[in-house]
């Protein structure tokens, strides 16, 4: 729990025997990051991975679904490695910009974010606290990362992975747009202070609790692929 596992797999219909995708043969493993997301969204490899010894191969069935249009399958793969992902931000301090929301943190990397007072701005800032050694974040990346959100508007904390205990993993195209412009073309290893007008969050979405709301995130890049 909490690693990220590194994993070589092949995925097979089960009825003629062909094989569909696969990284056996591949250069490089595929890392899974075995986290709070991996239990929702796949379980089985979830308990599958949590405790097992690197080296261990797994198959499993997965029924297929008429309604939902999903094939039956039988995947069978191989935990070839795991490592420790980190919990916060590293490398070089940058000088923070006057103006823009300051930050803070504590003796563990957990971000304070003080709302400067005046009017928001219109347009998205993206401005590193630290600048990290790791590779460049691609705007179609799977990312890692550690993040504390305010509300500009009165500086209320409304989304926290510190505060959930734990670092989160999500698509980069599956996010407010503030944040895939924000940190695509960034260093893993990198802190980003993020500042996203409504139009780079949620807009004028009725019923959201955000909606209009101009956002302030401090975002701790841990690791991308």
């Amino acid at each position: 729990e909490g690693q990220t596992a590194s994993v070589r797999l092949v995925v097979m219909d089960p009825e003629s025997g062909e094989a569909g995708q696969e990284t056996y043969t591949a250069e490089n493993a595929e890392d899974i990051a075995v986290d709070e997301t991996l239990k929702q969204g796949n379980e089985q490899m979830y308990s599958a991975l949590v405790g097992a010894p690197v080296g261990s191969d797994f198959a499993y069935y997965v029924p297929g679904n008429e309604e939902a249009g999903t094939a039956t399958q039988f995947i069978v793969f191989t935990l070839t490695g795991a490592r420790d992902i980190p919990t916060r931000a590293w490398s070089t301090d940058v000088e923070p910009v006057e103006g823009q929301p300051t930050v803070t943190l504590d003796d563990d990397g957990k971000p304070t974010i003080t709302v400067p007072e005046g009017e928001a701005p219109t347009e998205l800032i993206a401005q590193e606290l630290k600048k990290g050694d790791g590779k460049v974040v691609e705007a179609d990346d799977t990312v890692t990362v550690q993040y504390h959100g305010v509300k500009w508007s009165d500086g209320s904390v409304f989304d926290s992975s510190w505060e959930r205990g734990a670092p989160t993993s999500f698509g980069l195209n599956q996010v407010i747009s503030a944040w895939t412009d924000g940190l695509a073309g960034k260093t893993v290893g990198s802190q980003v202070l993020i500042v996203a007008p409504p139009a780079t969050a949620y807009g004028s979405a009725e019923g959201n609790e955000l909606q209009n709301e101009t956002l302030v995130f401090v975002v701790d890049i841990l690791e991308a692929k």
